[in-house]
């Protein structure tokens, strides 16, 4: 057995071990292989590395008795992981140190499944592995990966990454998982670099992320560098402005996940006045410490996104705007300005034992709100024609302002927030107002080419663990794109096309598959219609 005298050496051989699994070779047109000989050759391939990964277990093993600190042996012995629980550790921490994607750690070029490849190793079948993924599974449970809530077969779905602060703890023993302290030595990720995570995930909304990024940055450095007492601090709370279904939550999502914060999803129609029946204010401050988890200090320094505040506006403007909340809405945010405007904020909770007190520093937290604000762009349009003069500028000046939507909510001032029904105070506590825009045709392809955001690599995975190998051309997309425009709902709209399309797609293809092998559909010809019966044939 070979000896590992340090961290940097046995992460090298974990990664030299599962990357080292070559891809069947192409058959040449004189002699080509079968099914069952590139079968041989796989399970061949898997038995080697397999063996090579239990050898350089037990190695790590022993040397971490001995005293090598080797992190992720530590994380293992600490969750207690059996042999599969580890493997499946080693290959997305391969993935991460290395660069490379899942589909080149396999021995098969069709899957891109995190399964296929513990099912190669081990030689078991997709469901006996599965329990490993599940919600209840130590390997989710663990802490060291990010938790992805949105997936829409979570049974099926692994974690989706390890942690920042895990992968630096894996890399260099430092800082500890489970302490996310958020070290004021970390090194701050610039705005730009901010923008261009955001970029992997967030399609269109070029302004909107620089403008988000520079605000994340501002709060990071505020932890690292804190200011000079005596020197005022700014405050950086935002309000993201924009039509449902173009990725205010989604966007704040990805961006709390880029700094490494814990983050509180709140929704402002659900909060009623301290005293009455619904949830008070305060609660949010609940659910931002039991997204901190292990580490309450960390829920200081978190974000708190607080969607439909346009709902709690306490006047009427405009014909579409909900007017029927105006005494419980300027309720709420009175008690959500002490929040805003406060340093520290107590609360008291319900426990089985009778009621306990809590103080929060809020001073570091970040609050974003959003909403659609419907019929703001009235009262935008109504005091830019009032500014204009009188004669034939006059017209002129009302050509020009007659702006379309987005160019008017481009034109937001706080005057205009406050007309639509909000405390000044409460709008002076949100300096950063940033507009994001309506989703286009050509955001929709976007959305729908990225692997990150499509939902078309779920449904693809989806029916080749059935047997059905989709194609997908370009012109589905565009396809897609077209029923997304026309629903005008944005993200969700498109969403909605492309499953209602699966679906249906889903129980026509599976009801009439045939044989075991796995069969090519082109995609197009379901839509074309009347060929569902002859795919098979």
């Amino acid at each position: 057995m070979n000896q590992i005298k340090n961290n940097k050496d046995y992460l090298k051989r974990l990664v030299d071990i599962l990357s080292s699994g070559k891809r069947p070779t192409a058959a040449s047109p004189a002699r080509e292989k079968t099914d069952q000989d590139n079968l041989n050759s796989q399970t061949s391939q898997c038995a080697e590395v397999l063996a090579q990964l239990r050898e350089h277990f037990a190695i790590g093993a022993q040397a971490f008795k001995k005293g090598v600190k080797i992190p992720f042996v530590e994380l293992c012995h600490k969750h207690k992981f059996d042999e599969i629980e580890m493997a499946a550790f080693a290959v997305y921490l391969t993935i991460e140190i290395s660069g490379q994607k899942v589909s080149d750690l396999l021995f098969d070029t069709d899957t891109r499944s995190i399964y296929r490849c513990l099912t190669n190793l081990y030689g078991k079948q997709k469901v006996e592995i599965v329990h490993y993924f599940l919600s209840s599974g130590k390997l989710k449970r663990s802490g060291v990966f990010v938790q992805e809530h949105n997936a829409h077969d979570e049974s099926l779905t692994a974690p989706s990454k390890i942690k920042e602060s895990v992968i630096e703890y894996l890399l260099n023993g430092k800082p500890r998982p489970g302490n996310n302290r958020l070290s004021k030595a970390r090194k701050l990720a610039r705005p730009s670099q901010i923008a261009e995570q955001l970029n992997l995930n967030v399609i269109a909304q070029e302004t909107a992320k620089r403008q988000l990024s520079a605000v994340a940055f501002q709060h990071m450095e505020r932890l690292a560098k804190p200011p000079a007492k005596g020197l005022a601090a700014p405050r950086l709370n935002t309000l993201l402005l924009g039509p449902t279904g173009c990725g205010k939550t989604y966007i704040t999502r990805h961006l709390a996940g880029i700094l490494g914060v814990p983050v509180a999803f709140c929704d402002a129609t659900q909060y009623t006045e301290t005293g009455y029946v619904g949830a008070s204010v305060e609660e949010m401050l609940v659910h931002l410490r039991k997204a901190a988890g292990e580490n309450p200090k960390a829920a200081e320094y978190g974000i708190i996104f607080i969607d439909e505040i346009d709902k709690i506006a306490a006047q009427n403007v405009g014909q579409s705007h909900n007017s029927e909340r105006d005494v419980s809405g300027l309720s709420v945010q009175q008690d959500l300005l002490k929040m805003l405007e406060g340093e520290n904020v107590s609360y008291e909770k319900s426990r089985s034992m009778g009621v306990s007190s809590y103080t929060f520093n809020v001073k570091n937290i970040l609050f974003i709100a959003s909403g659609a604000f419907l019929g703001l762009t009235d009262v935008v349009s109504e005091r830019l024609k009032s500014g204009t003069s009188i004669g034939f500028k006059d017209q002129a000046a009302s050509a020009k302002a007659e702006f379309e939507q987005a160019d008017l909510l481009r034109q937001v001032r706080p005057q205009d927030i406050i007309k639509y029904g909000f405390m000044p105070e409460l709008v002076g506590r949100f300096p950063n107002i940033i507009t994001m825009d309506k989703l286009t045709r050509e955001d929709f392809l976007g959305i729908l080419s990225n692997q990150r955001t499509s939902l078309l690599e779920h449904y693809k995975t989806f029916f080749a663990r059935n047997g059905i190998e989709l194609e997908i051309p370009p012109a589905f997309l565009e396809e897609m794109a077209d029923k997304a425009a026309v629903r005008d709902l944005g993200a969700r709209g498109l969403n909605s096309a492309v499953e209602n399309f699966f679906s249906e797609l889903m129980y026509e293809l599976l009801d009439r598959k045939t044989g075991l092998g796995l069969q090519k559909v082109n995609i197009m010809d379901c839509l074309r219609g009347g060929r569902l019966k002859e795919l098979f044939a």
